[in-house]
């Protein structure tokens, strides 16, 4: 038995003395790029090339020798492993056919640094590293990462966009936002009634009525594919009415009428308060400068409102003589100021002389004052009086008014 084993192993050394591996720059070259792995120990891939190499060899060697002695029992050969390629060796798991790589012919065995293959088995010709990535899947997840790139480059885009108004009153202002919304990407709007725009998200501002489409060009920089997407709804744009009066009186109740056609409900509004109709009529209380404002609605809820700026005067209006002559002679010898008595319900008048005595009152409009110091027949002496009248109308309108009037001879 020993002496069998000195036959082998002299065999052994001397076929591999005798071999020679044939050389192909190029076929290295191959090699050599795809087992070129980041963060990978050179040692360990020379490592793996040797053990492939040394392991064909000896079982090619084998499988000579076994033909050679039919007569002897299946026998193992035991490969001790270099410390340079220890780790490598531990991490082979599997050894494919050569005429079915897709089968899967035996388990390495881990024994004490030793791995036995099985003398009748072909020369394997892939060695699977389980924490190495190999030459083929290399090149496959390049192949991957090619085709990743490509199909990234080849995606559709999609050229939808969404509006914040699909109708309104004009002028109508749309924001438009597109569905794709990136740096790299051109953007090319267009309106129907010939406006465009390039902007990302534009807002558009529509001034006339009518129905407009949208359409949306888009496509990336440096790209020729373009993407087109036409709404299929129009933005709406209704027309609005136009708001406008006139101002038919100047005193009270002023009136105020709208000046188009009728376009639907008419809203005033004058301070606080607020009035409906197409016609108004106003009692202003006091005197002063008023903000008279018109709204108008129309059948689609669009609405225009117009104000102007009224100045009330004259509330009560009324004609004050500025002098009389009580002289007898019928002709302006008494003073009265002339109101519309129709329309006054309370009335007041006191006559005042130089030096702040009263010389005359009335409560009845009806009455005038002839010049005689009230409650004699004394006339009151040339000169300037003071009128003082406190009235009221029959729209709650109260006024005091105070002037001077001449006592001529």
């Amino acid at each position: 038995m020993h002496s069998e084993e000195t036959n082998l192993n002299e065999f052994v050394v001397s076929e591999l003395d005798k071999f020679q591996f044939p050389y192909d720059y190029n076929e290295w070259n191959k090699i050599d790029r795809k087992l070129n792995l980041k963060h990978r120990n050179n040692l360990i891939v020379k490592g793996l090339v040797i053990t492939s190499v040394a392991g064909s060899i000896l079982l090619s060697s084998s499988y000579f020798l076994k033909s050679d002695k039919n007569s002897q029992p299946e026998r193992s050969v035991e490969v001790l492993i270099n410390d340079s390629v220890q780790d490598a060796g531990n991490n082979l798991v599997s050894v494919f056919s050569e005429n079915n790589p897709e089968k899967f012919i035996s388990e390495t065995k881990q024994e004490n640094n030793v791995t036995t293959i099985a003398e009748d088995y072909p020369s394997p010709v892939i060695l699977a590293e389980t924490n190495t990535l190999t030459s083929e899947k290399i090149v496959k997840e390049e192949e991957q990462s090619e085709s990743k790139e490509i199909l990234q480059n080849e995606i559709d885009l999609i050229p939808y966009f969404n509006t914040s108004e699909k109708s309104g009153c004009s002028p109508l202002t749309v924001e438009f936002v597109p569905y794709e919304k990136a740096e790299d990407i051109i953007y090319y709007w267009e309106f129907s009634d010939g406006s465009s725009s390039t902007e990302k998200s534009p807002s558009y501002t529509f001034s006339e009525e009518g129905e407009y489409f949208v359409r949306l060009t888009i496509k990336k920089f440096k790209k020729e594919k373009l993407f087109t997407w036409t709404a299929e709804v129009p933005v709406t744009v209704y027309p609005s009415p136009e708001a406008d009066y006139e101002q038919i009186s100047e005193k009270n109740p002023y009136e105020f009428e709208a000046a188009s056609v009728p376009q639907g409900t008419y809203q005033w509004q004058i301070g606080k308060n607020n009035i409906s109709g197409r016609r108004l009529k106003y009692v202003f209380a006091e005197e002063g400068l008023y903000d008279v404002a018109m709204t108008v609605v129309n059948e689609n809820g669009c609405k225009s409102t117009t104000s102007k700026i009224v100045n009330v005067t004259d509330l009560i209006p009324f004609q004050k003589p500025t002098g009389f002559s009580p002289d007898g002679d019928g002709i302006n010898d008494y003073y009265k100021p002339l109101f519309d008595e129709s329309t006054i319900i309370d009335y007041n008048l006191q006559i005042y002389g130089s030096t702040g005595m009263m010389v005359f009152e009335t409560n009845d409009i009806s009455k005038a004052w002839d010049g005689k110091i009230m409650g004699s027949d004394k006339t009151a002496e040339f000169g300037v009086y003071v009128c003082i009248i406190k009235v009221k109308d029959i729209y709650n309108v109260t006024k005091q008014i105070k002037y001077n009037i001449t006592l001529l001879k």
